[in-house]
């Protein structure tokens, strides 16, 4: 049995839309009959579905755990896999990589070949969250809330990714991150020699496949991107670089650097496959060579003011480490 305590948030609102947020993953065919068999009941009495919560309402899932995860996560549940099998358990948010976390925002340190937000089919960090959440509260109850990702990362983008943990950090967060308040700083390792500061802009669509394209000004999202060289291999033709992020659309920086004959290494999409191959076997480069490195907060409000003036730098991946020290960097 899971349990729902109803807060001021979800007052007044219909069982059956907060229960459709719960069971995301579940037809409103089967929750109306799990109303219909009282599975689902709110303070101990049976409910058609229409009823409006109230603050302190408590809704019941007489589900079995299994169920009731397969609905909510599309996962089976964690405590499943730990009575069943310890190998396949279900991994909440590794706390090595955590940078910083208070009771409004937590910053995680997003390791390769792990998606930020739900898609129904793989693990994610949203997903991660709730699990570090749950074992760390030691809860049962299943506590309806609304939290995610501020900033999104290509699954095989490594670094910084800021979680909201309240519906006011989710938004005040976002809001910053568009009016620019939040200074987002990526390091990448592209092929070619660049020799200085770049400014790129120019315009993108999305096309069939995942990719985007440039098109003529004005056509698509416009797009901002700064290049900063920080150090060439010339024995190997490849340029460590620092990326300031001024707009934040779909593969930008891998896309913008490979519309200027600069991809970045390991890029499966945009890169080059016989120097993907050569890195590979020499590096073991699996993915794009492309870290979200350095936060810098300003201008948040009162309740998320203590970030304010501070900056968060995530430790580099492992193969962004071996090709650095090439050149000699102590990393």
């Amino acid at each position: 049995m899971k349990k729902i305590v109803i807060d001021n948030q979800y007052a007044g609102e219909r069982i059956d839309k907060i229960c459709f947020k719960v069971l995301k993953y579940a037809p409103k065919s089967f929750v109306f009959k799990m109303f219909r068999k009282k599975n689902i009941v709110l303070n101990k009495k049976k409910i058609k579905g229409d009823e409006r919560c109230q603050r302190e309402d408590e809704i019941c899932f007489y589900l079995s755990d299994e169920t009731f995860d397969k609905f909510s996560s599309g996962k089976q549940t964690a405590s499943y896999y730990e009575e069943n099998d310890e190998k396949n358990k279900q991994p909440s948010l590794d706390v090595s990589r955590i940078i910083y976390e208070d009771e409004r925002v937590l910053i995680y340190n997003k390791p390769s070949d792990l998606l930020s937000q739900p898609n129904g089919k793989a693990d994610n960090v949203v997903e991660q969250y709730r699990r570090y959440r749950d074992r760390m509260n030691g809860q049962e109850q299943h506590v309806l809330d609304r939290y995610g990702v501020c900033n999104r990362l290509d699954r095989n983008t490594t670094g910084l990714i800021i979680l909201g943990k309240t519906p006011q950090a989710l938004r005040h967060i976002n809001a910053c991150i568009q009016s620019r308040k939040i200074d987002k700083w990526y390091q990448a390792i592209v092929h070619g020699h660049i020799k200085e500061l770049l400014v790129l802009k120019g315009y993108q669509i999305k096309e069939e496949g995942n990719k985007v394209r440039m098109v003529d000004d004005g056509v698509g999202d416009f797009i901002h991107t700064v290049i900063h060289p920080r150090q060439y291999c010339s024995s190997e033709n490849w340029t460590w670089v620092e990326v300031e992020l001024n707009t934040g659309k779909t593969h930008q920086i891998r896309h913008h650097l490979s519309s200027i004959g600069h991809p970045i290494i390991g890029d499966p999409k945009y890169g080059d496959e016989e120097r993907n191959r050569y890195f590979y076997q020499k590096y073991q480069v699996k993915n794009q060579l492309l870290h979200s490195y350095a936060y810098t907060f300003f201008g948040l409000d009162e309740a998320l003011s203590e970030l304010n003036q501070r900056q968060f730098i995530a430790p580099y991946p492992k193969t962004f480490r071996r090709m650095l020290q090439k050149i000699g960097e102590k990393v």
